[in-house]
């Protein structure tokens, strides 16, 4: 006996016997007739685990478990493993193919998060709900949002644990906005009564969490081993001279806006024929006399250009200034915690390389 296969709108039909029934036929597929269903999905999806063993590095304990296309490829996958109440301490992570569950990389540098808390009494509903929302995920229930989705995660602990969807971009309030209704209407098919879901910055999280680490655990790390030290170091290093860069680019920016804002102020106040250099190209400039500037084409970005009066192109540049303003505090009151952190790590690795070389 032939399989069925039904891939896409393609469907073979397999040996089977045609009754009549009145003026219809239909086909009745015997009943050992094995049926193979093959649904593409629009987007590869990668899952990944980690494990609950803190001796371990982070990045030790990540592992990238599973990478699929197809529903049917999934679904016996997902049969198989054990469900997150099983999995204290664990985090089941599902993300698009090729970005990897961490805030640190540039898919989900400038995002945040919509988090749902689930009480530690109901393992169940946990269970159920992680289910729900992977199936909407990979069956592109988010539709046209999907794009501005990175991933789904899942963190499981004894006090309480998170479901949580990541998006691409913060600032995207009306993106996010959309895929938190339609996950708190994936959710509430499960159960009515779920607690409202709520977003979080990656930045602002990281910073808080940043900010307890310098507090309260600066203090263990000279009991850390030397490697995991020196690990810890390498990885502070590197966030710091990532944040450095940022803040160079972001003061930058400021004073990019600043320019601007004051251009259209100087040049809307001298009136007509105020004298200006026009570009033709990119290296050739040509002298204009300006009529009265009652329009601006501003650049907003991505190529797409406005045309405003001068005092909205003024508030604009004024909006950019100060929430790139806003962003440089954020990113300094961050930059000076990881900073203490390398000072101390460093000051441990350096206290106890002197020791080993007097126990030599």
């Amino acid at each position: 006996m032939s399989d069925t296969k039904i891939q896409a709108t393609l469907v073979e039909k397999p040996d089977a016997e045609v009754k009549e029934n009145g003026e219809e036929a239909e086909f009745v597929v015997p009943a050992d007739s094995k049926v193979r269903i093959n649904l593409p999905l629009k987007q590869r999806w990668t899952l990944w685990f980690l494990n609950s063993n803190k001796e371990l590095e982070w990045t030790q304990r990540l592992k990238e478990i599973y990478t699929f296309s197809q529903l049917e490829e999934f679904i016996p996958f997902y049969d198989s493993i054990r469900p997150p109440s099983s999995c204290i301490g664990c985090d089941y992570n599902l993300f698009k193919e090729n970005i990897s569950p961490m805030w640190e990389v540039p898919e989900n540098r400038d995002g945040g998060r919509l988090v749902l808390s689930v009480d530690k009494n109901r393992a169940d509903l946990l269970d159920t709900l992680w289910t729900e929302l992977l199936f909407a995920l990979v069956g592109n229930m988010f539709g046209d949002d999907t794009p501005s989705i990175c991933g789904a995660v899942c963190n499981i602990r004894n006090k309480g644990s998170k479901i949580s969807l990541w998006t691409t971009s913060s600032n995207d309030d009306e993106a996010n906005k959309r895929i938190g209704t339609t996950m708190q209407t994936v959710f509430h098919k499960v159960e009515s009564d779920i607690p409202q879901i709520r977003y979080e910055d990656h930045k602002e999280v990281q910073h808080k969490q940043g900010s307890r680490m310098s507090k309260i655990s600066l203090e263990d790390l000279g009991n850390l081993p030397p490697q995991q030290l020196a690990t810890i170091a390498r990885q502070v290093e590197t966030e710091v001279q990532f944040f450095t860069s940022s803040l160079k680019d972001l003061r930058g920016a400021v004073v990019s806006f600043q320019r601007s804002e004051d251009t259209v102020k100087e040049t809307t106040e001298a009136g007509e024929n105020r004298q200006g250099l026009v570009p033709l190209t990119d290296t050739i400039f040509a002298k204009a006399n300006l009529a009265k500037p009652e329009k601006f084409l501003i650049d907003i970005g991505t190529n797409y250009y406005a045309e405003m009066t001068p005092e909205e192109a003024q508030n604009m540049f004024l909006r950019k200034r100060e929430f790139v303003e806003k962003q440089i505090k954020t990113i300094e009151d961050l930059l000076k915690d990881k900073q203490l952190i390398l000072n101390v790590a460093k000051e441990a690795l350096k206290a106890k390389a002197a020791a080993q070389t007097q126990d030599a």
